[in-house]
């Protein structure tokens, strides 16, 4: 597992649980994702913030790819190209991801 957060201690929180990898979401993560997996892509991403990141995170997809997408804290209302996951076969996916209580 990969990940982004905006600090070091959420990046670090992160590791702890297992990611093997973390970037800084402050930074271009989606240059970073392909790079990192040599212009290949992740198989899935898991999008949570919405409209700032999702273009970014269908790019980082690989031909085939999900992108599960559990809401859309900074917007739903995201500028994307439909190309962007038709000529990649590329698949979106919505999941909720439960209540306050749960989230917390």
């Amino acid at each position: 597992m990969i990940g982004t957060a905006n600090t070091e201690g959420k990046c670090q929180k992160a590791r702890e649980k297992g990611a093997i990898e973390m970037f800084d979401s402050k930074d271009d993560w989606e240059t970073e994702v392909l790079v990192w997996t040599n212009n290949q892509g992740v198989f899935v991403d898991f999008d949570a913030v919405g409209a700032p990141t999702i273009r970014h995170s269908l790019r980082c997809l690989e031909i085939g790819g999900k992108l599960v997408l559990s809401g859309a804290t900074a917007g739903d209302s995201p500028d994307l190209s439909i190309r962007e996951i038709y000529q990649r076969h590329r698949k979106i996916l919505g999941v909720p991801m439960g209540n306050w209580e749960d989230f917390l």
